[in-house]
């Protein structure tokens, strides 16, 4: 899909929540295993950005709500089976 659905809500959800949204080219060829370490290993980077210490940061760690439409459904969904230590909710 072309994720105008769910970027027509961008502006609203932006003010509750942090956006941060994942554009695939149409040319692009990476598998869907690949897509999917990828995705989880941003969520790692922007969860835990300074290894902090395991109580610090367990009081400090954001939730994370993945939001795909049609493909990106399907990779939310690979991400919360392969890391659902990283993902809180999907939708």
């Amino acid at each position: 899909g072309t994720g105008f659905a769910a970027s027509s809500q961008f502006d609203r959800l932006s003010r509750y929540y942090t956006l941060m949204a994942l554009n695939i080219p149409v040319g692009d060829r990476t598998t869907f295993a690949e897509l999917v370490q990828l995705i989880a290993n941003f969520i790692e980077a922007q969860r835990n950005p300074m290894a902090l210490e395991p109580a610090a940061a367990a009081a400090s760690t954001p939730l994370v709500y993945l939001l795909g439409e049609s493909m990106g459904g399907l990779v939310a969904l690979g991400v919360a089976q392969a890391r659902p230590d990283l993902v809180d909710r999907l939708g």
